[in-house]
């Protein structure tokens, strides 16, 4: 990817456990956004995980931080 950006897939945890599977298959960065009243997973090397309640600050910080 010569554009110098990195893909992030954003995950609604824990509705798309299939879909942190396919991110980790594959190493693609994953944002994980759980529910309220849902258990928080431990982050992979290649994740963060926040709350679904996160605001628009945090969430854009989490990003910033996997790419």
């Amino acid at each position: 990817m010569a554009s110098g950006w990195t893909p992030v897939r954003v995950v609604r945890w824990p509705a798309q456990q299939q879909d942190r599977a396919w991110c980790a298959q594959r190493a693609i960065p994953c944002l994980l956004l759980v529910d309220d009243g849902a258990a928080a997973p431990e982050p992979g090397p290649t994740e963060s995980v926040l709350p679904q309640t996160a605001d628009e600050h945090c969430i854009a910080g989490a990003v910033d931080e996997l790419s």
